[in-house]
């Protein structure tokens, strides 16, 4: 009998190691995040600025910041190939237009992607919080 409870309380020691790592990952990839408040209304799009707001937004333990890059990526490309997104500087009139961006489509995208391991309802949490992001820089409103 003591035998079996030396072993159990060798797993929940690994177990109990293994998830206080899991929550300090998680907590660094928190306290790495910050949100310049100078860049509001500046038009300006910073990838890792975009990310860490949502991640901020959705306060969600089970989404990390590499994978709301990933899922911003397959966006931006998604918006390239439909010439929605360039790499010249947009004129005030370009900013101010009424093109509309379907969420769901670019969740079916990501979807299928093999790279992405987030369920739908995430997804859409993600481009949503997004779109606060894009208000917060002025681009919509």
């Amino acid at each position: 009998m003591k035998n079996y409870s030396l072993k159990i309380n060798k797993i929940l020691i690994r177990h109990l190691i293994l998830m206080i790592s899991i929550a300090f990952i998680r907590c660094e990839n928190k306290s790495t995040c910050k949100i310049n408040p100078d860049n509001a209304n500046r038009k300006i799009y910073n990838e890792e600025e975009a990310a860490c707001f949502i991640l901020l937004k959705l306060d969600d333990k089970t989404l990390d910041l590499n994978q709301i890059q990933t899922a911003l990526a397959i966006e931006f490309n998604y918006m390239k190939e439909i010439g929605l997104v360039s790499e010249n500087k947009l004129t005030e009139n370009e900013y101010n237009s009424s093109i509309k961006l379907d969420i769901f489509k670019i969740v079916e995208i990501a979807i299928k992607n093999e790279k992405i391991n987030i369920s739908k309802d995430k997804l859409v949490n993600i481009y949503e919080a997004e779109t606060s992001y894009l208000k917060f820089i002025g681009v919509v409103d």
